[in-house]
């Protein structure tokens, strides 16, 4: 069976982070005092004089006037953040174990618990405020991805009538939701494949992570599937304020840079299979990242009616979608970058992406987004400012700098066998940030804190081989892992059915699927 590519295409480059990269558009005056205007960093600039800090780069003050931060123009160690002027290049050095309050370009400057936001060494929890990217609530373990610090895992009842809220649902049902899951998440990682020869930046984070469950939630059943990107490979930092993974060098080769229009809207996709419970392939798709809905010939397609195309149409413009806001959304596989290659549409019931999301969650002009624009603030053209870490810029509290793939798919699709799991065989990106755009993966253990292995509840397995739920038989079992629980009363944690076994089996060894449920649990074979 072929297994399908997960594709995040782009193909121009813009020039390189100014700030990042050492170059500066503005001159510094010979004091760190504030400026005339007295503009916090951030605001958009002409001159130094126009900022409290007196540093003006790419036309935003950056900075608060405790020193320049790396990079700023300086002539004495004194104008900087770091107390060091380099006399080789008369650019500040990038500090070093920076107190809160001083100007800082990146997070690893500042002391331990701070990062860098909007130019300040400052406490993440008090300078990042608001909903975070996925709308839980902060997350205490090490979290998957540098990229979503917040990372919440996939719940029950979100259905595909929620693929266009601005901020994803991530909470169990509702007063107006009845959902019934009727196989709970799965989790399934994909890290390098070291036979390749590429090198992967970041070997201790899956290259990608799927996240699926099936549910009966207002009377439709379903199966919904998300994928996430680890942004060591791609992310949603583009224009003037580009990661500096945009950048460097790797696997050979030097980076250049990454743009919205282009590079985000002109090819970008994702490529996925899906099989039954016995291992066929029933859907191959391409889901559309980001489109424009008003380019050369009038709006693009929108997503059918709900039932035939995708609810709210499946990332289409509609009269309620908020896609429709910045001019910009996915077309799921209906339009732009989104097709069908085995199976239909119209069993695509929903489609999301976090690219889509991030913009049109209010978010189509910002200060957060002013760059080398000289502060229009256009986030078309500059996503928001952040720091190496990816910390939430609190004038974008939405903004998920993952990249991020959602579709909700009828599960009468999948028939008697039901459905068996989402694949992928290796990320594409042109350009990526590690130099070849294709990186292939095979499937790889999860981090422990994805799903409910979380710290403090280890996941363990008793010597007979079965899994006891934790905390006294409430049900919290281990990743990949569903309560089960017999006529008898008796409990134990037994393995979500999903088909990424050996020969694609829906259970793994020593275990079979229970017809006597339709195929909700994998029990002990007999």
């Amino acid at each position: 069976m072929t297994r399908l590519a997960t594709e995040v295409h782009s193909n121009r480059w813009l020039a390189p982070l100014l700030l990042l990269a050492g170059a500066c558009g503005c001159s510094s005056s010979s004091s760190p005092g504030g400026g005339a205007n007295g503009n916090l960093s951030g605001a958009s600039c002409t001159k130094a004089t126009d900022c409290v800090s007196n540093v003006c780069i790419n036309g935003t003050c950056e900075g608060n006037g405790q020193g320049a931060p790396a990079s700023s123009q300086c002539t004495s160690n004194a104008q900087c953040a770091s107390l060091t002027c380099s006399p080789s290049t008369g650019t500040c050095n990038a500090g070093s174990q920076l107190q809160s309050g001083k100007s800082c370009a990146q997070s690893s400057e500042c002391q331990s618990g701070l990062t860098c936001v909007q130019g300040v060494c400052s406490s993440s929890s008090a300078s990042a405020g608001g909903a975070n990217s996925q709308g839980g609530s902060t997350s205490t373990g090490t979290p998957p991805f540098l990229g979503d610090p917040n990372f919440v895992p996939l719940h029950s009842g979100c259905g595909p009538d929620t693929a266009h809220e601005c901020i994803p649902c991530t909470h169990p049902g509702g007063t107006s939701v009845t959902a019934t899951v009727l196989r709970p998440a799965a989790f399934l990682c994909f890290g390098a494949d070291s036979s390749k020869g590429i090198a992967d930046p970041t070997p201790d984070d899956p290259a990608a992570i799927i996240e699926q469950i099936s549910e009966t939630v207002n009377g439709q059943s379903y199966v919904h599937i998300r994928v996430t990107f680890d942004p060591a490979f791609a992310d949603n930092t583009y224009g003037s304020n580009a990661s500096a993974g945009w950048y460097q060098t790797m696997n050979g080769k030097t980076g250049k840079g990454h743009t919205f229009v282009s590079d985000l809207t002109g090819s970008d996709h994702l490529d996925l299979l899906l099989t039954d419970g016995a291992g066929n392939t029933v859907m191959e798709l391409g889901e559309d990242y980001i489109t424009s809905l008003t380019g050369t010939g009038g709006a693009k397609p929108p997503g059918g009616a709900k039932g035939t195309g995708g609810a709210s149409g499946t990332g289409g413009a509609s009269s309620t979608s908020p896609t429709t806001g910045c001019g910009y959304g996915t077309l799921g596989v209906l339009g732009g970058d989104g097709y069908m290659t085995t199976g239909s549409a119209s069993n695509v019931i929903g489609a999301a992406t976090s690219m889509d999301r991030s913009l049109n969650c209010g978010y189509c002009q910002s200060p957060a987004c002013s760059g080398a624009d000289a502060g229009t603030g256009d986030c078309t053209v500059n996503s928001p400012k952040t720091d190496s870490s990816y910390t939430t810029n609190p004038l974008t509290p939405n903004w998920n700098y993952t990249v991020v793939y959602e579709v909700w798919v009828d599960l009468a699709t999948f028939g008697s066998a039901g459905f068996g799991q989402a694949y992928i065989e290796y990320v594409h990106a042109s350009p990526s940030k590690i130099g070849t755009n294709t990186l292939y993966v095979t499937p790889s253990p999860c981090p422990p804190n994805i799903g409910l292995c979380t710290a403090g509840h280890d996941c363990w397995i008793n010597s007979d081989g079965g899994i006891p739920p934790r905390d006294g038989g409430t049900g919290d079992c281990p990743q990949n892992f569903q309560l089960y629980v017999t006529l008898e009363g008796a409990s134990s944690c037994t393995p979500i059915p999903y088909s990424n076994y050996p020969n694609h089996a829906a259970c793994p060894s020593g275990y079979a699927l229970d017809t006597a449920s339709e195929g909700k649990y994998c029990l002990p074979a007999s």
